[in-house]
């Protein structure tokens, strides 16, 4: 065998192997964008979802927080208002998602039943609280009126 043949051999071979690792890299290319799309198209939706169920329990959270703090009843409006939001997107999530966002959805709907316990807590909490701040404040004026009473006699 000549030279010229076997060199155009080795040169076949190399471009017949280039073609076919090309070939695969494009169905491998192929199916990544396959992939990518379906990400985009039904796992980010669910994931956006869940961020935002999130954000609204930990916005709620914070307004239960406050609550507790300045027993500002427009921030146990709020929090209520937040949990119910929340409450409604699980159930939107459980009805529309599948797999993994199902089981997402379950997990944060036993989370919220407990954040509701919690929140109840608070609420009994912070009427204890308020009516020792009440009785404190009727102790603390029954003490001033005995103080003015006694600083009134000592001046007579």
């Amino acid at each position: 065998m000549r030279i010229g043949w076997r060199l155009a051999g080795g040169f076949g071979v190399v471009i017949g192997l280039t073609a076919v690792l090309g070939g695969s890299a494009l169905w491998q290319m192929a199916n990544i964008n396959d992939d990518a799309t379906e990400v985009r198209e039904e796992v980010l939706p669910d994931l956006l979802r869940a961020r935002l169920i999130e954000q609204r329990v930990q916005q709620g959270a914070e307004h239960w927080l406050a609550f507790a703090l300045d027993f500002q009843e427009e921030d146990a409006r709020r929090a209520v208002a937040l949990h119910d939001e929340a409450a409604r997107q699980i159930e939107t999530l459980r009805q529309e998602g599948s797999g993994r966002v199902v089981e997402f959805a379950g997990e944060a709907q036993e989370a919220m039943e407990a954040y509701i316990e919690a929140g109840e807590a608070t609420v009994a909490t912070v009427a204890q609280r308020q009516e020792q701040r009440a009785g404190l404040m009727r102790t603390a004026n029954i003490a001033m009126e005995d103080a003015r009473y006694l600083l009134s006699n000592q001046r007579d």
